[in-house]
C-alpha cells in the first residue's frame, strides 16, 4: 500500500484494496470487493468515509463487534471461490 492513505471506499478501489471485516468475537475475516461495498453503501445512503461503517455487517457467529481493515488485492486466493448468487427482487411495492 505504500504511503497512500484511503479516505473513502472509492480510494480502496483506486488503490487495489479490498474491504476486510474482522469479527472481534471469533476473529473470522470476511473480505469484500470495494466496488461492491461502495455500490451497496450507495443504495442505502451509508457514509463511505474511512473508517468504514460496520453497521450493515454481521458475522456468521452472530456478533456485531466488528472492525474493518484494508486487505491488498494481491492477497486474494487464486482462483477465487465461486460467488453465491443473491436473489434480487424485480421491484418492490410499498404497502398502501
Amino acid at each position: 500500500m505504500g504511503t497512500r492513505v484511503p479516505k473513502s471506499i472509492a480510494d480502496y478501489s483506486r488503490f487495489d484494496i479490498d474491504v476486510g471485516v474482522r469479527c472481534l468475537a471469533c476473529r473470522r475475516l470476511a473480505v469484500f470487493d470495494a466496488a461492491e461495498v461502495m455500490a451497496f453503501f450507495a443504495t442505502r445512503q451509508i457514509p463511505m468515509t474511512v473508517p468504514i461503517s460496520t453497521l450493515p455487517f454481521v458475522c456468521r457467529c452472530g456478533s456485531k463487534e466488528l472492525q474493518t481493515i484494508a486487505v491488498e488485492k494481491c492477497c486474494r486466493p487464486d482462483p477465487l471461490p465461486p460467488k453465491r448468487p443473491t436473489l434480487q427482487p424485480l421491484y418492490v411495492q410499498e404497502a398502501r
